[in-house]
């Protein structure tokens, strides 16, 4: 715009009001957000320098308009667009003139190989037909090679940032930019004239705005559609302070390595062939050593260092997620599910999974189907039908293994629906199943049948608890049909219950007691306590006061216990009865809504177990 209106005529005090008020507009239009005040900043800076007759330093105003933000607002130093926002425009300060010199050797290179006159100007208007067509083609790969370079500066500058806020590297992020950023100054204009007109004739103004939409829905629809792509984000996981601090450093001393070998060589002419042939081969060793050394360090940053096995409950509110992953072992989700947040797989479980570098569950354990323990996988299935789902999920297994079961349960019903047309595998996992794996071993407890019969409970029916209708009102009652898990590794044993409620509780102590169920194995370098020994208990449905019976503790006695349910919710879990029995049989406990995500981290060496707030 500015440029526009130099063109036209008009002087540079003139211009530069008008330029201003135009991003002073655009500044209050977008409620003054970080970078809109930055670039307002900095340009207000750059035209006063030019009204003035002053060089205007991009790092300079850079520095001011940070300072100054940071002054009145301190904790934007924290927030992901304020680092993008500065972040990129010191990518392309710093880095960008670096693969400038580069594409400057490419154009030497082109220039003679092909027409030296395809270069001049005056070709464009008064050469040859064909000489015409090959200046404005090579313009236009200059522009679009510009385009990426400058593209691939500020992923260089931001990439720490990213990994540390969103954990992936977007691979087509830079050939979007080439679609969004020309249609950029369009919607500015087209934005800014249909404000304008809006207060003066708002029937005339909507015809500028939509076609502000269009640019917007073209936006919104182009970045849904790369998320199906294939290979579309490359996730590696939240980087640690270290790692981003030693790529800054190493990336600082390479600039500082090119601009010293420019300014050295600046004034410097070289007369002879040899001289120059010289100057060439020192100029591409230095361009080796600058590739070769980022390429160093963007592989220690990208470097993750996985535990032998590693378990974290989410914090989702009054629900249950559990994440197990390891060295040798696949990653597990236990559950999914939550009644009182919103949302939980997009803004809980997608960002842990990727900020640990997970890009695949391999296995997902659902205890019952309940909403608390379904409702992020219902989320996950809709956004892979809708092909935009981050992480990819290969196997699902519920407790039911007939047909007819899974038909009377609406939600088993409804998640059975959304795999029909994925990838994903639905199996039935019930008493006597397991699954090896290297260092992992899993072995289901519960449902003690394969099936319950549908019906009503006859309540004068006094026999064996496994052989009732675990029906409420003709409805399986999941809570009494869920998963129970014994999971085993070679230093550590964890027992999931799911919702059970003390009366299963007491049938698989009956059943492990009678030998029916595997007897659990001594762990070196851990205290056995009792017959069969738990050192990590999932406690059931939430730390109900139906769950966790004096029994189970007796025969288990488990070292640590974890409870997962929501702040202020309507139930009162975990009851008071619950926690006392813990306390009773010296049992450490930790409860999500108290400390939020808690996670055991096994090593050579050690069992660690820590949560999110201390």
């Amino acid at each position: 715009m500015l440029k526009l209106l130099r063109r036209i005529g008009l002087g540079h005090v003139s211009s530069s009001l008008i330029s201003g008020c135009l991003i002073l507009s655009y500044s209050i239009m977008t409620g003054f957000g970080t970078s809109a005040v930055r670039a307002l900043m900095m340009f207000s800076l750059q035209l006063l320098a030019d009204c003035i007759g002053r060089t205007y330093d991009t790092l300079s105003a850079l520095s001011l308009a940070a300072v100054t933000i940071l002054i009145e607002h301190p904790f934007y130093l924290y927030q992901a667009g304020f680092q993008l926002s500065f972040g990129a425009i010191m990518g392309i300060a710093l880095v960008y003139p670096v693969f400038a010199e580069v594409k400057l050797r490419i154009q030497e290179r082109a220039q003679k190989r092909f027409y030296k006159s395809w270069m001049d100007p005056g070709v464009g208007l008064y050469g040859s037909r064909r000489d015409r067509y090959c200046y404005r083609m090579l313009h236009l790969i200059t522009g679009v090679l510009d385009a990426v370079l400058i593209g691939l500066s500020i992923q260089i500058a931001t990439l720490p940032i990213i990994l540390w806020n969103y954990y992936s590297i977007p691979i087509y992020g830079i050939w979007l930019n080439l679609l969004i950023v020309p249609f950029v100054v369009f919607l500015f204009g087209f934005g800014v004239t249909g404000g304008i007109l809006g207060l003066i004739c708002p029937w005339l103004a909507r015809s500028f705005l939509i076609p502000c939409q269009w640019i917007l829905m073209f936006y919104d629809e182009i970045s849904r559609k790369s998320l199906s792509l294939p290979c579309s984000q490359w996730i590696i996981g939240k980087p640690t302070l270290w790692q981003m601090i030693l790529y800054d450093l190493v990336l600082l001393m390479l600039l500082f390595c090119f601009y010293h070998f420019k300014r050295s060589n600046k004034y410097i002419e070289y007369e002879s062939i040899d001289q120059k042939t010289v100057y060439r081969k020192k100029q591409f060793i230095l361009f080796v050593t600058l590739a070769a050394g980022y390429m160093i360090v963007f592989l220690i940053l990208i470097t993750r260092i996985q535990g032998e096995f590693s378990l974290s409950m989410l914090s989702v509110g009054q629900g249950e997620c559990t994440v197990i992953w390891g060295k040798k072992i696949p990653t597990i989700l236990i559950d999914g599910g939550s009644t009182d947040t919103q949302k939980i797989w997009k803004y809980r479980m997608v960002p842990f999974l990727k900020a640990n570098g997970i890009s695949q569950i391999d296995y997902i354990f659902i205890s019952h189907c309940d909403m608390d323990h379904i409702s992020g996988i219902l989320e996950a299935m809709e956004e892979i039908n809708n092909g935009v789902c981050e992480i990819k999920i290969k196997n699902i297994l519920l407790p039911y293994k007939e047909q007819s079961l899974m038909d009377a349960d609406k939600n088993a019903s409804r998640l059975y629906e959304s795999t029909m047309k994925t990838d994903v595998i639905l199996y039935g996992f019930t008493k006597g199943d397991e699954l090896q794996f290297d260092d992992l071993k899993i072995e289901c407890l519960h449902p003690l049948v394969d099936a319950y019969q549908l019906g009503r409970a006859d309540e004068d029916d006094q026999g064996d608890r496994s052989d009732q209708v675990a029906t409420v009102d003709g409805i399986v009652d999941r809570n009494l049909q869920s998963m129970v898990l014994q999971m085993t590794t070679p230093k550590l044993q964890i027992l999931f219950t799911g919702d059970i409620d003390q009366g299963v509780e007491q049938e698989i102590v009956k059943e492990i007691k009678q030998g029916i169920g595997q007897k659990q194995k001594q762990v070196k370098n851990i205290e056995e306590k009792g017959d069969f020994v738990v050192h990590i208990l999932k406690v059931a449905h939430h730390g109900s006061k139906n769950g966790t019976s004096d029994t189970l503790l007796d025969v288990f006695s488990p070292d640590f216990a974890m409870i997962s349910c929501g702040k202020k919710n309507r139930y009162g879990h975990p009851s008071d009865e619950t926690c006392n029995r813990l306390k009773q049989h010296h049992i450490k406990y930790e409860v999500t809504k108290e400390k939020g995500c808690i996670s055991i981290e096994v090593s050579k060496d050690e069992i660690v177990t820590d949560t999110f707030l201390k």
